[in-house]
C-alpha cells in the first residue's frame, strides 16, 4: 500500500527489486513491476510468488503519465516518490539495505511505503 500522494492524478509507478545490484535503477533485472492506480490518496499493488530473502521496493507518483519520474535542476526529483522501510536518501535513493525487508518462505506481508 503507497500513501501520501497529494492528488490521484495519473498513476503509481512500483518497482520490487530482490537484488541489490540492480537497485534502484533495475538494468532489466527488476523482479516485478507495476503502474496502478491512485484513489483517494492511496494505491495498491500485490506481487505474488516472491521468494524468500531480502527484497526492496520504490515508487514514484507519475502525475504527468509520462512513466518517468521528472526532475528539476541538479537532478531533484519533482514527482512525489517513496522506499520500502520509510527508507530516504540525502544525495539520491537510498542504498539497498536502507530500504531492505526479509521475508521468510511461506510468508505473506504487507508494508506500506509514504510517498513525498
Amino acid at each position: 500500500t503507497m500513501t501520501g500522494f497529494k492528488n490521484d492524478e495519473g498513476t503509481a509507478h512500483v518497482a520490487f527489486f530482490l537484488d541489490a545490484r540492480v537497485w534502484p535503477d533495475g538494468d532489466g533485472s527488476i523482479f516485478a513491476t507495476a503502474v496502478v492506480p491512485i484513489g483517494d490518496g492511496q494505491a495498491v499493488a500485490v506481487f505474488e510468488e516472491v521468494p524468500a530473502g531480502p527484497f526492496a521496493v520504490s515508487v514514484f507518483h507519475d502525475k504527468d503519465g509520462d512513466g518517468e519520474l521528472d526532475s528539476v535542476a541538479l537532478g531533484i526529483p519533482s514527482e512525489a516518490y517513496g522506499f520500502s522501510g520509510g527508507a530516504r536518501g540525502v544525495f539520491g535513493p537510498p542504498s539497498f539495505e536502507e530500504a531492505r525487508i526479509e521475508l521468510a518462505a511461506g510468508e505473506s506481508k504487507q508494508i506500506t511505503i509514504r510517498v513525498n
